[in-house]
């Protein structure tokens, strides 16, 4: 009740300084995109008939997105922005329906001279995303009406978020609503089911000859919705004293810049608590400990075409029995490793190695390759199975394991041409053979591909 009352002051004095400056409007812009896709795709089910017998889709998509930003007086900024995600000749009230995707008001300066409040939808970035930027992750997009959930533009946070400014030193303190779930469980025994995610950011800018920028974090997700499953038919039952998972997330992150055409990012991470699968099982009340690292090296050659090389080198923990109680949580990563195993696999139990050129062969065209080799990260006990997989009907799908660490390889080939200032063309190929992690028994699918058309208008 304290921690309720607390937040509805807060929003009283936000609301009390907001309603008096509505009318004293400085600036306003508005801006926006649309973006249309051509999409065509073959070997998504992953060789699972039963969820999409037709492997092969072609067809259509339009994101529009129409933002307002507001500057009032003393301090005072409100955004708001407007999205429409849908598949083309999809009229359904829910895929024609317009949604709010940014909705927040921004207080400088709000009772302390380096503070800043942010308070309302918002999206949150920090570093490279490799922690958070994303309410579902990369690959997942619950609130889309979208066939291809992972083109999905929607990465805004319901949010708290406090920026304290002590230039150089930067520090962000921030609460989030992923969930807002329904309460479990009886009148008298009430069960809390809602999921949240906190945490605080700091950034220092050490600048000097090689600008280096050091990072440090803790990020913490707890979600009830797994405590109590039954309550509602059983209060009694076994589920019922059940602990909520939560993963606690620290790391570091750091950059330098050497020389003008090469820069150098390493960062690092560990999650430590509690994990439950939501039903009663060997993994109730586990221990996390789990670890991440990722390291990216980005060079610019100086001469003709522009050619820039870089490397990203990821590796996420895998428990031997690829249990997710023991590997690593993606969190709410915003990441892209090669197009196609964004999709199909999550961003656990994996070394992820992206090699990446691109060159600039006439004005405004830029041409840009990708190579992707994805392995497991440990060797899996004898008849586990690759719980990491994913399909494109939000499924997690299960294949045996063959013994063999290597999932697959993928070259991505992608075209953009700057048609105008605002119009910019874009054309993406890919292409995945699955390794021989899968056990030949289960390997029904073969190679997976894809074809993406882009035109995308900015005002």
């Amino acid at each position: 009740m304290g921690k309720r009352l607390m937040l509805l002051l807060v929003f009283a004095l936000v609301l009390g300084l907001v309603i008096p400056a509505y009318a004293e409007v400085q600036n306003i812009k508005v801006s926006g995109d649309i973006t249309m896709y051509g999409i065509s795709r073959d070997g998504f089910n992953m060789g699972d008939t039963t969820i999409k017998a037709d492997d092969t889709e072609s067809h259509a998509a339009t994101i529009a997105r129409l933002r307002i930003d507001a500057d009032l007086t003393e301090n005072v900024g409100a955004t708001l922005r407007l999205i429409n995600e849908r598949d083309w000749d999809a009229e359904a009230a829910s895929t024609s329906e317009i949604v709010v995707d940014l909705a927040s008001i921004t207080l400088k300066e709000f009772l302390y001279s380096p503070l800043t409040l942010t308070l309302g939808r918002q999206e949150l970035h920090f570093g490279n995303d490799f922690i958070v930027g994303d309410p579902d992750a990369n690959n997942n997009a619950a609130g889309t009406t979208l066939t291809d959930f992972d083109l999905s533009s929607k990465k805004a946070f319901d949010a708290v978020r406090g920026t304290l400014n002590y230039d150089p030193l930067v520090l962000d303190l921030f609460w989030a609503k992923i969930d807002e779930n329904t309460v479990l469980g009886t009148n008298t025994n009430p069960e809390k089911d809602d999921i949240d995610l906190f945490g605080i950011n700091a950034r220092y800018d050490f600048g000097g000859k090689w600008k280096t920028i050091g990072e440090t974090y803790y990020f913490g997700k707890i979600d009830n919705s797994v405590r109590d499953t039954n309550a509602a038919i059983s209060p009694t039952g076994a589920n019922i004293n059940k602990k909520a998972t939560r993963i606690h997330t620290v790391g570091v992150r750091g950059e330098v810049t050497p020389t003008p055409r090469l820069n150098l990012q390493g960062e690092t991470a560990y999650q430590f608590g509690t994990y439950n699968d939501g039903a009663n099982s060997t993994l109730n009340n586990s221990k996390v400990s789990a670890w991440a690292a990722q390291g990216i090296a980005t060079y610019a050659l100086n001469m003709k075409y522009s050619p820039v090389l870089m490397a990203i080198y990821s590796v996420y923990s895998c428990s031997d029995s690829g249990s997710a109680a023991h590997s690593w949580d993606p969190m709410f990563e915003n990441q892209t490793s090669g197009h196609i195993i964004n999709v199909l696999f999550n961003a656990t139990q994996s070394q992820v190695l992206n090699l990446r050129g691109s060159i600039v062969p006439a004005e405004d065209l830029k041409l840009t390759l990708d190579y992707v080799w994805l392995n497991l990260s440990n060797d899996l006990d004898a008849n586990s199975v690759l719980i990491n997989t994913r399909n494109p009907s939000h499924v997690a799908h299960t294949n045996a394991y063959s013994g063999n660490r290597h999932l697959g390889d993928e070259i991505d080939l992608t075209l953009t041409y700057d048609y105008t200032a605002d119009v910019q063309l874009g054309l993406m190929a890919g292409y995945f053979r699955p390794g021989q992690a899968f056990a030949v028994s289960d390997h029904r699918f073969g190679d997976v591909k894809e074809a993406i058309a882009s035109i995308k208008v900015s005002f």
